[in-house]
């Protein structure tokens, strides 16, 4: 799952070059959504199934703070780099998601055995199936968490160019 997810999000970032429209690139944004889903829960499944319980909290942290630094550094770049040369951007996503791919194919990622309980589970059409009812309220909090910090990045980037501050801008992604 994770090298289809990274394929086609490799395919999406090359697309970027040839945008003629609106429509494209909302089509664009949307699958290339999905693939980012696919393959962060492939690695963080994988994450928490490799990393030894008596250091699980310690992995988990170095992991979550792989993702806030690419949180930081992903805009920070993509604020910054257009200022130099609009098409740096572009190349830096297209030489990240070839990375990628060729990381997929080199990490050692073992699949996840799983028992009878869970099979029979799987093939049975229940609510409870797609649901874990007792990671909800945690998930909601993220999802809050997560509407609330986009909203206000997704315009710090054009009002920061509006108002001559766009170094500015871009740092604020690290505070």
């Amino acid at each position: 799952m994770l090298i289809i997810a990274v394929v086609i999000h490799a395919i999406c970032t090359f697309g970027y070059h040839f945008i003629d429209g609106m429509l494209f690139l909302c089509t664009l944004r949307f699958v290339q959504g999905m693939t980012y889903g696919m393959a962060s829960t492939v690695i963080a499944t994988t994450v928490a199934s490799i990393v030894p319980e008596s250091r699980r909290g310690e992995g988990i942290g170095y992991f979550t703070l792989s993702i806030t630094l690419g949180s930081a550094i992903g805009p920070f770049l993509g604020i910054s780099l257009p200022q130099i040369n609009p098409l740096y951007a572009l190349v830096l996503c297209d030489v990240l998601s070839i990375s990628l791919i060729v990381l997929a194919f080199i990490l050692n990622i073992t699949e996840i055995k799983v028992g009878f309980r869970q099979r029979v589970e799987v093939k049975s059409f229940r609510l409870r199936t797609f649901f874990e009812p007792t990671a909800i309220p945690i998930s909601i909090v993220a999802l809050l968490g997560a509407i609330g910090y986009s909203a206000v990045m997704i315009y710090i980037g054009t009002y920061s160019e509006t108002i001559g501050l766009l170094l500015g801008g871009s740092l604020v992604y690290f505070i």
